[in-house]
């Protein structure tokens, strides 16, 4: 069916989600990047210590993090990101054209961990993060018609000067943000929207 613009807030069941939290993960850093960089009295780039449990940077690198407080835990999402591209030979609108197809691919991935309020005061001016979690991937998002969030919509550019075509495929939703409202805890999400019986719309952008 249709997906018009909208805002999509997808609340989840919290006690699902903190399953298996007690086992820390050992973070990969990156030696080259400081574990904090203070810029000026307000502004403060700290290292985010979260690893992605199927763990491999051939997946995808974890991007965008965002997390909340709710009760004794700290619930954390982020999106796992990479991309690649590809040309073939291929048709648009009759005529012959290169297709370049830029393919990212993206999923939103969560997890939880016990919350210090001790060390949580003193964060960020402490330096080091106050939690640690490994983060799983939201399998179980799905559209209105119960399907997986995938096959998104395609952007497609077309370039007459080089009779080029330029493909935009995301796999999956981008940049999760978590936020707590009147004690439930929800997600938010930028997306193209599924493919529709309908096709996709010139434009359409859940977000």
């Amino acid at each position: 069916g249709k997906h018009p613009r909208a805002r999509i807030g997808v609340p989840f069941v919290l006690s699902a989600l903190l399953v298996g939290v007690a086992r820390l993960p050992n973070v990969e850093q990156n030696p080259d990047l400081p574990a904090s960089v203070q810029y000026d009295a307000r502004f403060m780039d700290v290292r985010v210590q979260i690893a992605d449990v199927e763990g491999s940077s051939e997946m995808g690198r974890l991007m965008n993090p965002s997390f909340a407080v709710q009760n004794d835990q700290v619930v954390i999402v982020a999106r796992r990101h990479s991309m690649d591209e590809s040309r073939h030979n291929g048709w648009y609108n009759g005529s012959a054209a290169v297709v370049v197809d830029q393919t990212w691919h993206s999923q939103i991935l969560m997890g939880s961990a016990p919350l210090d309020m001790e060390a949580w005061n003193r964060w960020p001016a402490g330096g080091a993060a106050p939690f640690s979690a490994e983060l799983t991937p939201w399998y179980w998002l799905v559209n209105e018609d119960r399907h997986h969030w995938s096959h998104l919509c395609v952007q497609e550019t077309y370039d007459e000067t080089n009779n080029t075509l330029l493909r935009h495929v995301v796999t999956g939703p981008e940049d999760a943000k978590i936020f707590t409202y009147q004690g439930n805890t929800t997600v938010a999400f930028s997306s193209l929207p599924p493919l529709g019986e309908e096709g996709c719309a010139a434009g359409e952008q859940v977000t």
